[in-house]
Parts: structure tokens; C-alpha cells; sequence
């Protein structure tokens, strides 16, 4: 085999492994955070103040772990809520309650705003107290 048959079955070759990859990384199915086990429980209060006194060690431990929040609901919008101590929580669906209602949250964390002062939580659903 001459040199350049080499390298063509060499590119070949590479080129069937990054399609191989490419179509294994864009097809992962996504995570059910539902059927998760939560990482961490905890409250509202104590997961903002997590974030606020150091936010490296914060990100270390809990950013983009599924976890329980609890908290008292002070704002609702369509599709999210923010409870007491500035934790957002975002849902697919959310059916209307009242405010200062106490709720347990599920969902992963995706990082603390430090511009709102808030802790964000996104594919969250309700669970029950």
C-alpha cells in the first residue's frame, strides 16, 4: 500500500467515527427529572444563601443536580414561580394557587443570577407535601 492509500483509509476511517459520535451525542434522550433521585432536599432559604456566601463551592455541588427545594410561593407567572429568599423554578405546566402557600419542588438546578439575586430551577414539577 503506497502512502496516500494509507491516508485515505485513514481520513475514511476517522470520518465514520466522528459521524458515529456526532449522531450518538444529538440523539441522547433527555433527562426525566421526575424519575431522578434528588441529590439534595432543601430549603429555599438555605439554598439562596448557599449561593450568595460562595458561589464556586455552590456550583460545585449542586448546578445541574436534580434537587427538592421548599418554600413559601411569593410570585407565580404562567409557567414559573418564585418562592420566598429568590429561588425561580420554572415549569412545563403550572396550575394556579395561592400565594404564600408552602410547596416541595423538584427540578435541576442551572445556576444562581447574580444580577436578580435568584437561584434558577428549571423542568421543575410539584410535589406532594
Amino acid at each position: 500500500m503506497t502512502k496516500k492509500n494509507i491516508f485515505f483509509i485513514s481520513l475514511s476511517l476517522l470520518l465514520v467515527i466522528a459521524v458515529f459520535l456526532s449522531y450518538h451525542i444529538v440523539t441522547k434522550p433527555h433527562r426525566n427529572i421526575r424519575k431522578e433521585t434528588a441529590s439534595y432536599e432543601i430549603t429555599s432559604e438555605t439554598l439562596t444563601n448557599l449561593f450568595r456566601n460562595d458561589q464556586a463551592t455552590a456550583n460545585h455541588k449542586i448546578l445541574d443536580k436534580t434537587i427538592i427545594v421548599s418554600g413559601t410561593v411569593t410570585k407565580m407567572a404562567s409557567s414559573s414561580l418564585v418562592r420566598n429568599y429568590g429561588v425561580l423554578a420554572s415549569f412545563e405546566r403550572l396550575k394556579p394557587f395561592k400565594k404564600n402557600t408552602l410547596v416541595r419542588v423538584k427540578g435541576r438546578c442551572i445556576g444562581y443570577d447574580e444580577l436578580l439575586e435568584e437561584v434558577r430551577l428549571e423542568d421543575c414539577h410539584l410535589l406532594t407535601n
